[in-house]
């Protein structure tokens, strides 16, 4: 998330995404950056077949899902089986 660009795109996306759980952090993109610049910028996954961002952690083979943005109304399990690594198991 050094970047502007990389900024401004995921900016967007949180603005106009479709919320996937009751908990999500859609249109509250000064939270989402805060966490993104200094905690978690290497958990952060554009998925381009379905324009998606995922906020994921990879440890062992746990995978924790923190949060995902969609701007259409995609089955989740299809978002998390496309970011899910060989060796995840939870």
């Amino acid at each position: 998330m050094s970047d502007e660009s990389s900024r401004r795109f995921v900016i967007d996306k949180v603005m106009h995404a479709i919320p996937v759980s009751k908990v999500s952090m859609f249109t509250n993109s000064k939270l989402v950056m805060f966490y993104l610049t200094y905690f978690m910028e290497n958990d952060v996954y554009y998925l381009e077949n379905y324009d998606a961002i995922v906020i994921a952690a990879f440890k062992e083979d746990i995978m924790e899902v923190l949060d995902v943005f969609l701007n259409e109304d995609i089955p989740l399990d299809r978002i998390l089986n496309a970011i899910t690594r060989d060796r995840v198991k939870k």
